[in-house]
Protein backbone atom coordinates (compact mmCIF):
# COMPACT_ATOMS: atom_id res chain seq x y z
CA UNK A 1 0.00 0.00 0.00
CA UNK A 2 1.34 3.39 -0.92
CA UNK A 3 1.05 6.34 1.37
CA UNK A 4 3.14 8.94 2.97
CA UNK A 5 4.58 12.05 1.32
CA UNK A 6 5.78 11.13 -2.13
CA UNK A 7 9.44 10.56 -3.02
CA UNK A 8 11.79 13.40 -3.97
CA UNK A 9 11.01 16.99 -4.78
CA UNK A 10 10.46 19.92 -2.47
CA UNK A 11 9.51 19.30 1.15
CA UNK A 12 5.82 19.07 2.02
CA UNK A 13 4.17 22.36 3.09
CA UNK A 14 2.96 22.77 6.69
CA UNK A 15 -0.24 20.81 7.45
CA UNK A 16 -3.44 22.65 6.64
CA UNK A 17 -7.10 21.69 6.12
CA UNK A 18 -6.87 22.50 2.42
CA UNK A 19 -3.83 20.29 2.08
CA UNK A 20 -5.68 17.53 3.93
CA UNK A 21 -8.68 17.85 1.66
CA UNK A 22 -6.43 17.78 -1.40
CA UNK A 23 -4.72 14.63 -0.16
CA UNK A 24 -8.07 13.03 0.67
CA UNK A 25 -9.53 13.77 -2.74
CA UNK A 26 -6.47 12.52 -4.56
CA UNK A 27 -6.46 9.28 -2.60
CA UNK A 28 -10.21 8.81 -2.98
CA UNK A 29 -10.67 8.42 0.79
CA UNK A 30 -12.95 11.00 2.49
CA UNK A 31 -12.06 12.41 5.87
CA UNK A 32 -13.30 10.45 8.91
CA UNK A 33 -15.32 13.49 10.11
CA UNK A 34 -17.05 13.70 6.74
CA UNK A 35 -17.85 9.99 6.86
CA UNK A 36 -19.29 10.35 10.37
CA UNK A 37 -21.45 13.30 9.33
CA UNK A 38 -22.66 11.41 6.28
CA UNK A 39 -23.53 8.33 8.35
CA UNK A 40 -25.65 10.48 10.70
CA UNK A 41 -27.55 12.20 7.89
CA UNK A 42 -30.37 9.61 7.57
CA UNK A 43 -30.95 9.70 11.34
CA UNK A 44 -31.03 13.51 11.35
CA UNK A 45 -33.46 13.53 8.41
CA UNK A 46 -35.71 11.04 10.25
CA UNK A 47 -35.72 13.30 13.33
CA UNK A 48 -36.57 16.35 11.21
CA UNK A 49 -39.28 14.43 9.35
CA UNK A 50 -40.80 13.20 12.62
CA UNK A 51 -40.72 16.71 14.08
CA UNK A 52 -42.40 18.26 11.05
CA UNK A 53 -44.97 15.46 10.98
CA UNK A 54 -45.77 16.02 14.66
CA UNK A 55 -46.10 19.79 14.16
CA UNK A 56 -48.46 19.31 11.23
CA UNK A 57 -50.45 16.71 13.16
CA UNK A 58 -50.73 19.07 16.15
CA UNK A 59 -51.97 21.94 13.96
CA UNK A 60 -54.55 19.71 12.25
CA UNK A 61 -55.61 18.26 15.61
CA UNK A 62 -56.16 21.71 17.10
CA UNK A 63 -58.21 22.80 14.09
CA UNK A 64 -60.27 19.62 14.32
CA UNK A 65 -60.80 20.09 18.07
CA UNK A 66 -62.20 23.58 17.48
CA UNK A 67 -64.70 22.18 14.98
CA UNK A 68 -65.60 19.36 17.40
CA UNK A 69 -66.21 21.83 20.24
CA UNK A 70 -68.49 23.94 18.03
CA UNK A 71 -70.37 20.86 16.85
CA UNK A 72 -69.53 21.31 13.17
CA UNK A 73 -67.00 18.53 12.69
CA UNK A 74 -68.08 15.64 10.48
CA UNK A 75 -66.15 12.37 10.86
CA UNK A 76 -64.10 11.52 7.76
CA UNK A 77 -63.65 7.76 7.69
CA UNK A 78 -60.95 6.08 5.65
CA UNK A 79 -59.50 2.56 5.61
CA UNK A 80 -56.65 2.43 8.13
CA UNK A 81 -54.86 0.03 10.43
CA UNK A 82 -55.34 1.47 13.89
CA UNK A 83 -51.92 0.54 15.28
CA UNK A 84 -50.19 2.20 12.33
CA UNK A 85 -52.26 5.37 12.80
CA UNK A 86 -51.39 5.58 16.50
CA UNK A 87 -47.69 4.99 15.90
CA UNK A 88 -47.49 8.16 13.79
CA UNK A 89 -45.85 10.98 15.73
CA UNK A 90 -43.45 10.90 18.64
CA UNK A 91 -45.77 11.25 21.63
CA UNK A 92 -45.82 7.54 22.57
CA UNK A 93 -42.59 5.83 21.58
CA UNK A 94 -40.03 3.76 23.43
CA UNK A 95 -40.05 0.93 25.97
CA UNK A 96 -42.30 2.86 28.39
CA UNK A 97 -45.11 2.96 25.79
CA UNK A 98 -45.76 -0.63 24.63
CA UNK A 99 -48.60 -1.37 22.22
CA UNK A 100 -50.52 -4.67 22.10
CA UNK A 101 -52.98 -5.70 19.41
CA UNK A 102 -55.72 -8.34 19.20
CA UNK A 103 -55.57 -10.00 16.74
CA UNK A 104 -51.82 -9.63 16.39
CA UNK A 105 -52.22 -8.49 12.77
CA UNK A 106 -55.02 -5.94 12.81
CA UNK A 107 -57.33 -5.69 9.80
CA UNK A 108 -57.98 -2.38 8.04
CA UNK A 109 -61.09 -0.66 9.37
CA UNK A 110 -63.10 2.38 8.31
CA UNK A 111 -62.58 5.08 10.94
CA UNK A 112 -61.57 8.74 11.27
CA UNK A 113 -57.81 8.64 12.00
CA UNK A 114 -57.64 12.25 13.22
CA UNK A 115 -60.30 11.74 15.89
CA UNK A 116 -58.66 8.51 16.96
CA UNK A 117 -55.19 10.02 17.19
CA UNK A 118 -56.48 13.03 19.16
CA UNK A 119 -58.20 10.78 21.72
CA UNK A 120 -55.18 8.50 22.06
CA UNK A 121 -52.67 11.35 22.36
CA UNK A 122 -54.68 12.96 25.17
CA UNK A 123 -55.17 9.64 26.96
CA UNK A 124 -51.42 8.91 26.80
CA UNK A 125 -50.61 12.45 27.94
CA UNK A 126 -52.92 12.13 30.95
CA UNK A 127 -51.49 8.71 31.80
CA UNK A 128 -47.90 9.98 31.67
CA UNK A 129 -48.75 13.16 33.59
CA UNK A 130 -50.92 11.77 36.37
CA UNK A 131 -49.77 8.15 36.57
CA UNK A 132 -46.62 6.83 38.19
CA UNK A 133 -43.65 9.02 37.29
CA UNK A 134 -41.55 7.10 34.78
CA UNK A 135 -44.12 4.29 34.79
CA UNK A 136 -45.23 2.18 31.85
CA UNK A 137 -48.17 3.43 29.76
CA UNK A 138 -49.64 0.54 27.76
CA UNK A 139 -51.91 0.86 24.72
CA UNK A 140 -54.17 -2.11 23.94
CA UNK A 141 -56.07 -2.27 20.65
CA UNK A 142 -58.68 -4.91 19.84
CA UNK A 143 -60.85 -5.23 16.74
CA UNK A 144 -63.70 -7.73 16.96
CA UNK A 145 -66.99 -8.00 15.11
CA UNK A 146 -66.62 -4.55 13.53
CA UNK A 147 -65.98 -2.84 16.87
CA UNK A 148 -62.79 -1.19 18.10
CA UNK A 149 -61.75 -1.26 21.75
CA UNK A 150 -58.85 1.05 22.60
CA UNK A 151 -57.39 1.06 26.11
CA UNK A 152 -54.62 3.20 27.62
CA UNK A 153 -53.41 1.78 30.94
CA UNK A 154 -51.06 3.36 33.46
CA UNK A 155 -49.70 2.53 36.89
CA UNK A 156 -51.11 4.45 39.88
CA UNK A 157 -49.76 7.93 40.52
CA UNK A 158 -50.09 10.47 43.33
CA UNK A 159 -53.62 10.77 44.71
CA UNK A 160 -54.75 7.50 43.09
CA UNK A 161 -56.60 6.31 46.20
CA UNK A 162 -58.74 9.46 46.14
CA UNK A 163 -59.49 8.99 42.45
CA UNK A 164 -60.63 5.41 43.11
CA UNK A 165 -63.38 6.84 45.31
CA UNK A 166 -64.52 9.35 42.67
CA UNK A 167 -67.17 9.08 40.01
CA UNK A 168 -65.01 8.83 36.83
CA UNK A 169 -67.81 10.39 34.76
CA UNK A 170 -67.02 13.75 36.42
CA UNK A 171 -63.74 13.86 34.49
CA UNK A 172 -65.60 14.46 31.25
CA UNK A 173 -67.42 17.55 32.52
CA UNK A 174 -66.34 20.81 30.90
CA UNK A 175 -63.54 22.33 32.98
CA UNK A 176 -62.79 19.15 34.95
CA UNK A 177 -59.12 18.35 35.42
CA UNK A 178 -56.73 16.17 37.43
CA UNK A 179 -54.47 17.95 39.88
CA UNK A 180 -51.92 15.47 41.20
CA UNK A 181 -49.21 18.11 41.63
CA UNK A 182 -50.90 19.51 44.75
CA UNK A 183 -50.28 17.09 47.61
CA UNK A 184 -52.97 18.76 49.73
CA UNK A 185 -55.55 18.62 46.91
CA UNK A 186 -55.16 15.28 45.16
CA UNK A 187 -57.73 14.04 42.71
CA UNK A 188 -60.07 16.30 40.81
CA UNK A 189 -60.43 20.07 40.80
CA UNK A 190 -63.62 21.11 39.04
CA UNK A 191 -62.90 24.83 38.94
CA UNK A 192 -59.83 24.56 36.69
CA UNK A 193 -59.93 25.18 32.95
CA UNK A 194 -58.86 21.75 31.70
CA UNK A 195 -61.08 20.70 28.81
CA UNK A 196 -58.98 17.82 27.47
CA UNK A 197 -61.21 14.98 28.69
CA UNK A 198 -64.35 16.90 27.73
CA UNK A 199 -63.05 17.26 24.16
CA UNK A 200 -62.03 13.58 24.15
CA UNK A 201 -65.63 12.70 25.02
CA UNK A 202 -66.91 14.90 22.18
CA UNK A 203 -64.46 13.18 19.81
CA UNK A 204 -65.75 9.76 20.89
CA UNK A 205 -69.30 11.01 20.24
CA UNK A 206 -68.22 11.94 16.69
CA UNK A 207 -67.03 8.32 16.31
CA UNK A 208 -70.45 7.16 17.57
CA UNK A 209 -68.65 5.53 20.45
CA UNK A 210 -68.25 5.79 24.19
CA UNK A 211 -65.23 6.70 26.34
CA UNK A 212 -64.59 6.37 30.05
CA UNK A 213 -62.05 6.01 32.84
CA UNK A 214 -61.85 3.20 35.40
CA UNK A 215 -59.75 3.63 38.54
CA UNK A 216 -58.67 0.21 39.81
CA UNK A 217 -56.48 -0.42 42.88
CA UNK A 218 -53.35 -1.09 40.81
CA UNK A 219 -54.00 0.80 37.59
CA UNK A 220 -55.99 3.46 35.74
CA UNK A 221 -57.70 2.44 32.49
CA UNK A 222 -59.01 4.73 29.79
CA UNK A 223 -61.26 2.88 27.34
CA UNK A 224 -62.81 3.88 24.03
CA UNK A 225 -65.32 1.63 22.22
CA UNK A 226 -66.63 2.62 18.83
CA UNK A 227 -67.81 1.09 15.54
CA UNK A 228 -64.95 0.10 13.24
CA UNK A 229 -66.29 -1.73 10.16
CA UNK A 230 -63.67 -4.12 8.83
CA UNK A 231 -62.96 -3.57 5.15
CA UNK A 232 -64.34 -6.66 3.40
CA UNK A 233 -61.69 -6.52 0.68
CA UNK A 234 -58.99 -6.49 3.36
CA UNK A 235 -60.73 -9.27 5.26
CA UNK A 236 -60.98 -11.47 2.16
CA UNK A 237 -57.34 -10.77 1.30
CA UNK A 238 -56.33 -11.67 4.87
CA UNK A 239 -58.30 -14.93 4.76
CA UNK A 240 -56.80 -15.78 1.37
CA UNK A 241 -53.32 -15.15 2.74
CA UNK A 242 -54.01 -17.30 5.81
CA UNK A 243 -55.35 -20.05 3.52
CA UNK A 244 -52.25 -19.88 1.31
CA UNK A 245 -49.97 -20.09 4.36
CA UNK A 246 -51.87 -23.10 5.71
CA UNK A 247 -51.77 -24.82 2.31
CA UNK A 248 -48.02 -24.28 2.08
CA UNK A 249 -47.56 -25.60 5.64
CA UNK A 250 -49.56 -28.75 4.80
CA UNK A 251 -47.51 -29.27 1.64
CA UNK A 252 -44.25 -29.06 3.59
CA UNK A 253 -45.53 -31.41 6.27
CA UNK A 254 -46.50 -33.90 3.53
CA UNK A 255 -43.03 -33.67 1.93
CA UNK A 256 -41.36 -34.19 5.29
CA UNK A 257 -43.55 -37.21 6.04
CA UNK A 258 -42.80 -38.72 2.61
CA UNK A 259 -39.06 -38.14 3.11
CA UNK A 260 -39.09 -39.84 6.53
CA UNK A 261 -41.04 -42.80 5.18
CA UNK A 262 -38.57 -43.17 2.30
CA UNK A 263 -35.66 -43.09 4.77
CA UNK A 264 -37.27 -45.79 6.90
CA UNK A 265 -37.77 -48.00 3.85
Amino acid sequence: GGGGGGGGGSPSPPFSRSASLQTSSSSGSPEPSFRRAKSKLPEQLDIMRAGLSQTLDTVLSQAMAREVVHGIYVARTVAVKVDEVLRVGVYARGPLFPMRTTPRQLPAVDIDPQLLRHIHRNAVSNAAKYGKKGGVVTTEIAVKEHWLTLRVINEPGEGHAVMCAMDPALLFDKGARFHSQYSNRPGLVLESRGDGAWIMKKCSDCLQGDAGYTFEPLRTVFELRCPAPVRLDELLAHKALCGAVETEARRRRGEKRAYLEAMND
